[in-house]
């Protein structure tokens, strides 16, 4: 027995012993460091294409716009029939630019050899180097006199809610308005917000409007746009209407929405831009559902006759006419906005017309009426209105943007009206704000700004051209205005 347990022991004792490994000098892995990894790209947002969303800024002077780009293959364009190589289409989109929409800068954009050439912002055209190792775009804008550069870095695109869309047709009088519902994509009774165009003939697919109704739907407010009678789908006469047929078809509009059951009745308000501030100025007071709240944007608060004449002062003073010529052109625009059809009132606007084009101010006349006739159908007669009364009903909330530098919708003169009605009719939730540097359009035009103080003075581009603080001001007075659904 101790033989047996001797014999295993010493079993044990040579299984359990270490094994040597056989002694060698270290050797180092072969690192491919000339191995060309092209196969592995990944194989979404490939550093070595161009295709995909880029996010970065073109330069001038020291100043920089963001842009995003969406590079994408134009499959309206036949590949080259010697290299195959397939044309490309370029979408540019500022962020900051508050719902203004991305558009086709580049539609011929072409990459070959490495660098992508295509048109940007301001019809800016460059060449950008594709550096495949980093994923980035950088060149120099071509025919330029200051250098413009542009660096781009590959980027994720960012999500956005969903929002679904339905075609409605709302019956006005003897005329159909056909427009587009954009609504959050989730259950619920929404408020909403009807965007209403200023003057000329504007469709639903103006692309301020549209997108605007995008970004509210967005962050929960469905918003209304549509064409104005006459104009695409809609039906009607629009060389005919007036803002009183125009207030109309949007009360008939806010009828419509109301009676939905994905539209809270309770929350349905108004959007005007321009000559749409005395459109929903009308409409809220004659609608039989009044509005939950009003929004103008460079709209009118004076008379259209006092606004006409005031663009008339406003124009002449910025360009330096001398006295005698600004206060003919007030009496000529206020006469061709007055009352008087009389064969004097067409012989004085004759020549009126004829003073205007020998002393160079003839640009301020608009199709200058020569007859009774063309008088009488001037834009400032047929629709002849003064908002004094209806302003006396508006006691929902109201919210008023102007532009410190529109000679269109002055604030000086709007303003003060604004205020005094909104105080008359006891309106405790009424708001002006001014954006200044900004003109009729909410905008600033491209140009050199100063800057002054410490340092000698500098000049710098100034890229941006939409108004900061309307967006963000816009959804935020909303967002506190209604109730979102659950």
């Amino acid at each position: 027995m101790r033989l047996f347990l001797a014999c295993i022991a010493a079993l044990l004792t040579v299984q359990l012993s270490p094994v040597r490994a056989q002694e060698r000098p270290y050797e180092p892995p072969t690192l491919a460091d000339s191995t060309d990894w092209a196969a592995y790209l990944p194989p979404h947002g490939s550093p070595a294409s161009p295709l995909g969303f880029w996010r970065g800024v073109i330069t001038r002077d020291g100043a920089s716009q963001i842009i995003e780009l969406d590079i994408a293959p134009n499959d309206t364009i036949p590949r080259d029939p010697e290299t195959g190589a397939q044309a490309l289409v370029v979408r540019c989109t500022v962020p900051d630019w508050f719902a203004w929409p991305g558009y086709a800068c580049g539609q011929d954009a072409v990459y070959a050899e490495g660098t992508l050439t295509t048109r940007l912002l301001y019809g800016l055209r460059v060449p950008m180097r594709l550096d495949s190792t980093y994923g980035e775009l950088v060149g120099v804008a071509e025919g330029v006199p200051t250098p413009v550069t542009a660096h781009f870095r590959r980027a994720v695109r960012p999500a956005q809610p969903a929002i679904r869309t339905v075609e409605l047709s709302v019956p006005s009088g003897d005329a159909t308005m056909a427009g587009t519902l954009v609504l959050p994509d989730r259950p619920g009774a929404h408020p909403a917000v009807v965007f209403v165009h200023g003057r000329g003939r504007a469709s639903r697919q103006r692309e301020p409007y549209r997108e605007q109704a995008n970004v509210l739907a967005r962050h929960g407010i469905a918003a209304f746009v549509y064409d104005k009678r006459g104009v695409a789908a809609s039906t009607g006469d629009f060389d005919a209407a007036n803002l009183h047929d125009h207030a109309d078809d949007v009360a008939a509009i806010m009828q419509a929405l109301a009676a939905r059951a994905d539209i809270d009745a309770a929350q349905v308000g108004l959007h005007g831009t321009s000559a749409g501030g005395w459109v929903v100025t009308i409409a809220q007071a004659a609608s039989p559902i009044p509005p939950a709240f009003v929004v103008t944007k460079i709209g009118p608060f004076e008379s259209v006759y006092d606004q006409q004449w005031h663009v008339a002062e406003a124009y002449m003073a910025e360009r330096d006419y001398t006295p005698a010529q600004i206060a003919a052109a007030i009496d000529y625009v206020k006469l061709e906005s007055g009352t008087d059809a009389s064969d004097a009132a067409v012989q004085a606007m004759v020549d009126g017309a004829a003073q205007a084009e020998a002393e160079g101010w003839d640009d301020i006349l608009v199709d200058p009426p020569m007859t009774r006739a063309t008088l009488e159908a001037s834009w400032a007669r047929v629709n002849r209105y003064d908002p004094a009364d209806d302003l006396a009903r508006m006691t929902m909330p109201v919210l008023a943007f102007f532009g410190a530098e529109d000679y269109v919708v002055h604030p000086a003169y709007n303003i003060p009206a604004f205020e005094a009605a909104m105080t008359a009719n006891g309106n405790p939730d009424a708001t002006a704000v001014v954006l200044r540097g900004m003109d009729h359009s909410l905008e600033n035009p491209n140009g050199l700004r100063t800057f002054d103080g410490d340092r000698s003075t500098r000049y710098h581009y100034l890229w941006n051209r939409i108004a900061a603080g309307y967006g963000e001001t816009l959804l935020a007075w909303l967002q506190e205005h209604v109730t979102l659904a659950e």
